[in-house]
């Protein structure tokens, strides 16, 4: 069974610790020098994306406790268009090194009238009951990239571990009761960074991240971004980003008589016709 989850601000806070103290650490020598062994790059950004998918949750796995593959992400209100923010923080070792931290918050709300009987972790929510619903679902991932260079084009594998949070809250007045489950997903994961240098202030870049058979959890995460740089110094650089990003999460435990099924799409992976658009900046120290 999937651990207790802690609330999602912790998360969040944990993430943005971890990236402060990375860059009070940074010598100042590394700012001076660009053949310093140590470099680091910073990126804050936040995706445009649509929204859709399944949520199926029981209530410790017991059979009639579910509908079948519900509630569906639009009948509870929680599809369509949404922003969400994501970071992350690179640091170089020796040019032949790199450790990556990165974090994604993908939190919505929303609410619906039910056009159809909903059964989910255990509460009943009959036909015509106007639901108010919450998901969090953020993740993080630590990972270890070994990057390899032809000319312009390099490209970095990368393998590492990551979590994801999951909190599911629905209620209505006409309800038996409210819905309220959460726990923790650990796994690992692979996946590869392609970068291609076009001119001195214009590259692009390709994340792509999978993971499949591991703690019941299937993803796949692409990011295709263009870079362009607009303020350069030996102490600072700062570019614009522009890009495209799709997230598909699928985790079905293994509970004997029903399971916990969740189903998620994001931008260029979702049913939806928009497509996740990816806007930011990034910091090179």
């Amino acid at each position: 069974m999937p651990s207790p989850r802690p609330a999602p601000r912790s998360t969040r806070l944990v993430a943005t610790s971890v990236a402060l103290v990375a860059i009070a650490l940074t010598p100042a020598q590394a700012a001076e020098d660009a053949s310093a062994p140590l470099r680091l790059d910073l990126r804050a950004s936040a995706v445009l994306a649509s929204f859709d998918g399944e949520l199926q949750t029981p209530m410790g796995g017991q059979a009639g406790t579910t509908s079948k593959e519900r509630p569906e992400t639009n009948e509870v209100g929680l599809d369509g268009l949404g922003g969400f923010a994501t970071a992350s923080l690179e640091l170089h070792l020796f040019e032949k090194h790199i450790l990556h931290l990165s974090y994604t918050s993908l939190d919505r709300t929303g609410s619906e009238t039910l056009d159809r009987e909903l059964i989910t972790h255990g509460q009943t929510f009959p036909r015509g009951a106007r639901v108010k619903s919450r998901l969090e679902l953020p993740f993080g991932r630590l990972g270890y990239r070994m990057p390899f260079e032809w000319g312009p084009l390099r490209i970095a594998p990368e393998v590492g571990a990551s979590r994801l949070d999951f909190a599911y809250q629905l209620s209505a007045t006409e309800a038996t009761g409210k819905a309220d489950r959460a726990y923790v997903i650990y796994f690992a994961y692979w996946g590869a960074a392609l970068d291609v240098v076009f001119s001195e202030r214009l590259r692009g870049e390709w994340d792509l991240y999978a993971s499949a058979g591991l703690s019941n959890l299937r993803s796949i995460d692409s990011d295709l971004r263009v870079l362009v740089r607009v303020f350069e110094k030996p102490w600072l650089r700062t570019d614009l980003v522009l890009g495209l990003r799709g997230i598909w999460l699928h985790y079905k435990d293994d509970q004997e008589e029903e399971q916990n099924d969740i189903d998620v799409r994001v931008g260029a992976f979702s049913r939806r016709p928009w497509a996740g658009v990816h806007l930011g900046f990034q910091l090179g120290f």
